[in-house]
């Protein structure tokens, strides 16, 4: 039995995704940006639009996948300030969801490339989004974190405008296809698990393109 199925044992068919980015159309289709392209693109498949005042500090978008209902977070606060919007999640909506699952770039991994990691881990890898999440996450819960490739890193004084900058031309095609490959992948942890997400995208020879 997967474990998506020993959990809907306990808990309601309800899931909650988060993906990071920031709010505002200078920011669309840049690298950091990656995470919201994925909820844009689960939501376009669902018929689904974000919407404001739900969350103070979200856009949210519920769709239907499957059997499941499926909460939808773009946190409005910046990146810098991500966990606010967990907090609200797990403290004042009403919404009972077992497990946290986030989705967001990741300037280690090539674009093209994505990969799962539920270890249990705490580990930003010097993401200031992931940091703040995780600076807000009880120590009860664990969060699955599915990271997108924007790289290769150009370092230094340059990686700020790096993850700032709009893609363009073959790379924002790749960049297109990954966030929906990711809202694929979504479905796939809703069907089958996490087990079945990282046999997938773990893999050393996936990659988009």
């Amino acid at each position: 039995m997967s474990d998506t199925k020993m959990i809907d044992r306990i808990y309601p068919k309800t899931r909650a995704v988060i993906g990071l980015g920031n709010v505002g159309p200078q920011f669309d289709l840049t690298p950091h940006n990656i995470g919201f392209a994925a909820l844009d693109a689960l939501a376009a498949e669902a018929g689904a639009q974000f919407e404001t005042g739900r969350m103070k500090n979200a856009l949210v978008a519920e769709v239907k996948l499957g059997d499941y209902a499926v909460l939808l977070v773009k946190p409005s606060t910046g990146m810098n300030d991500s966990g606010d919007a967990l907090f609200e999640l797990l403290n004042e909506m009403d919404y009972d969801f077992p497990q946290v699952m986030v989705i967001f770039d990741d300037l280690s991994l090539p674009l093209g490339r994505v990969k799962l990691k539920n270890d249990g881990s705490r580990s930003s890898a010097g993401h200031n989004g992931v940091a703040s999440l995780i600076s807000r996450l009880p120590d009860n819960r664990m969060m699955a974190k599915f990271k997108l490739g924007v790289g290769p890193d150009p370092g230094g004084a340059n990686r700020f405008q790096y993850v700032l900058s709009p893609f363009e031309g073959d790379a924002l095609a790749v960049y297109q296809a990954v966030a929906r490959e990711a809202a694929s992948g979504i479905k796939l942890w809703l069907d089958s698990g996490l087990d079945a997400m990282m046999c997938r995208y773990n893999a050393k020879t996936f990659e988009v393109r």
